[in-house]
């Protein structure tokens, strides 16, 4: 799957979705493609901070 994360990292309501996104890829063990851009840090801080990561490459 090729995810982003929300362009607003303050919005709950699509953290929401792309949490359930996530979350149903993980469960059909699908490999999860993240595209970071803009601002690198806090992009990577915003993964930690929702625990996503695991098995992203």
């Amino acid at each position: 799957m090729a995810w982003r994360l929300p362009r607003n990292r303050e919005d709950s309501d699509n953290w929401a979705m792309r949490q359930q996104e996530y979350d149903t890829a993980r469960a059909l063990d699908l490999p999860i493609q993240v595209h970071v851009s803009g601002e690198p840090g806090p992009m990577f801080d915003a993964l930690s901070e929702h625990r996503v990561g695991y098995g992203l490459t």
